[in-house]
């Protein structure tokens, strides 16, 4: 699913190189908006329902020592 978006961005990519002036601006601005798209689009699918309490913030095991 995601490859298509890529694909999509890529080819406006291509168009933008090898264009210049308004057309050039307007494939940037396209594949600019088609990757926040897809990227919000994954982020609202994967995310949805699985914020964290407040009781789980800050109870990570992972913690660094940085004493000198």
């Amino acid at each position: 699913m995601m490859g298509k978006w890529i694909a999509a961005v890529l080819m406006l990519v291509v168009v933008s190189v090898m264009t210049s002036g308004l057309v050039s601006a307007l494939a940037d601005l396209a594949a600019f908006l088609l990757l926040l798209y897809a990227v919000a689009r994954r982020a609202m699918t994967q995310t949805k329902g699985t914020t964290p309490s407040r009781d789980d913030v800050g109870t990570s095991q992972d913690k660094i020592d940085i004493a000198p």
